[in-house]
C-alpha cells in the first residue's frame, strides 16, 4: 500500500470535472483552499474505467450554467491542461468546436479565471 498523495489530491477543488459531458447549473463553490472548479480533464480515463477509446479533452461541456465561486485560496474557475473541444469530441476528431461557459460570478477568490491551456472555450456573461 502507498501513503503518498496525488497532486489533485494536496489541490483540492469544490468541484473537479475530469468529464465535461455533463451539466453543472446553479453550483456555489465557496472556501475550498485552492479552486472552486477545476477542469482537469485527463487524456484517456485512468484506473478502473482505463481507455483509449475515450477522449474527454476533445469534448464541449453539455451546460455550464449560473454558477458561482467565491472565497477561493485561488482560482475562481481553472482549466488545467489541454482543454481543446473538437468536432464530435471522439479520440480521432480534429476540428476545433466552441463550448461554452456563462452566467458565471466569481468574487473574492485569488484569481477569477485562469485558462492553462486550451482553446474554443467561450466565456460568456462572466462577472468577476
Amino acid at each position: 500500500s502507498s501513503s503518498s498523495l496525488l497532486n489533485v489530491d494536496v489541490t483540492p477543488a469544490s468541484f473537479w470535472i475530469v468529464n465535461p459531458v455533463n451539466t453543472f447549473e446553479n453550483n456555489v463553490a465557496a472556501g475550498s483552499t485552492h479552486f472552486g472548479f477545476w477542469f482537469n480533464m485527463p487524456g484517456h480515463p485512468g484506473g478502473p474505467s482505463a481507455t483509449n477509446t475515450v477522449c474527454p479533452r476533445n469534448k464541449g461541456m453539455l451546460k455550464f450554467s449560473g454558477n458561482e465561486a467565491h472565497s477561493c485560496g485561488r482560482y475562481g474557475i481553472w482549466v488545467w491542461e489541454h482543454w481543446n473541444p473538437k468536432g464530435d469530441g471522439s479520440c480521432g476528431a480534429t476540428e476545433p468546436k466552441m463550448t461554452t461557459l456563462e452566467n458565471f460570478h466569481g468574487w473574492h477568490n485569488l484569481r477569477g479565471v485562469e485558462v492553462e491551456e486550451g482553446s474554443g472555450i467561450e466565456m460568456k456573461n462572466f462577472v468577476l
